[in-house]
């Protein structure tokens, strides 16, 4: 009997320390930037940005999804009134049924409170761009090593937002498809997809211009972005960067992740695979890119 006891004791603290091992509210190190960038924007309410590493559901997906295609436009969606659901009668459920975002689950259901997969998630917010004939590159070549578990249906918008930058996987060259999103996940590529297109011109209905302008509610700061360079010092590319980035006196923090743990654990939490990697303006890259990282010159 006392064994007993003692083992369901362990078993509770373990469950209690796995369960508050996380903290929901603040974003996972990757996320960090990213997220302040995109809050810095003024176009979603103060309510989204909680709970960032819990699962995303369809109802939290679409405010932000139709958030992004209304900045797009630069003008709200007349929801169709003849457009309804059995389950929900949220505006912005509406209104992305309206513009063809998505319909639903089926049999009338909108699917309010259900989670997404990674690759239904990636799938809908290349649907945003589709719908507005958005420019996109061709995806490389290369496939992700899970490849095999992407869902035929979802395997050409996986690639494209890959190629385009909206989505880089969860690390290891991988995406895991059939993963539940997190509330982060989709804010990260609402803000990858605002920052590719910010500035280029969209054309409405073969003859309305707009140029797509995500600064304009941008709130001002004084704080100055520290480029992070996650390097190693026996790899070339990354002494060739080091050298570049002082040459061109850009301030930047180098973090060696083959000395310093942390930094290796936070080089594994942004998805990277190999360096040089760097972080820095609410955004992550890899690779010794002269021109991307003149960017940071003052």
């Amino acid at each position: 009997m006392k064994k007993f006891i003692i083992v369901c004791v362990i078993l509770m603290l373990i469950t209690q320390s796995m369960t508050f091992g996380i903290n929901s509210d603040e974003p996972s190190t990757w996320a960090v930037e990213i997220i302040e960038s995109l809050n810095k924007l003024k176009i979603l309410d103060e309510s989204v940005f909680v709970k960032y590493q819990e699962n995303v559901t369809r109802g939290e997906f679409i405010y932000i999804a139709v958030r992004v295609y209304e900045i797009f436009v630069n003008k709200e969606i007349v929801v169709d009134e003849s457009i309804t659901f059995t389950d929900t009668n949220d505006v912005y459920a509406l209104k992305g049924a309206t513009v063809g975002i998505t319909a639903g689950i089926g049999n009338g259901k909108f699917g309010y409170d259900d989670y997404l997969t990674r690759e239904q998630l990636a799938t809908l917010m290349i649907k945003v761009l589709l719908l507005l004939e958005m420019d996109m590159e061709e995806p490389s070549d290369e496939i992700f090593f899970d490849d095999e578990s992407i869902s035929d249906w979802a395997k050409e918008s996986i690639y494209l937002a890959r190629s385009n930058g909206i989505v880089s996987g969860v690390g290891d060259n991988r995406v895991a498809p059939q993963g539940k999103a997190t509330k982060e996940a989709v804010l990260t590529i609402a803000y990858n997809m605002l920052k590719k297109y910010d500035g280029t011109t969209l054309i409405l209905n073969d003859s309305e211009e707009i140029v797509i302008d995500i600064s304009v509610n941008v709130e001002t700061s004084t704080d100055k972005t520290v480029l992070i360079m996650y390097s190693s010092e026996t790899w070339g590319f990354c002494t060739l960067a080091k050298e570049f980035l002082q040459e061109h006196e850009i301030e930047y923090i180098v973090k060696d992740i083959y000395k310093d743990q942390e930094a290796y654990l936070e080089f594994l939490e942004y998805g990277f695979t190999g360096v040089p990697a760097f972080v820095g303006d609410g955004e992550i890259f890899t690779g010794f890119n002269e021109q991307k990282l003149l960017e940071y010159k003052d």
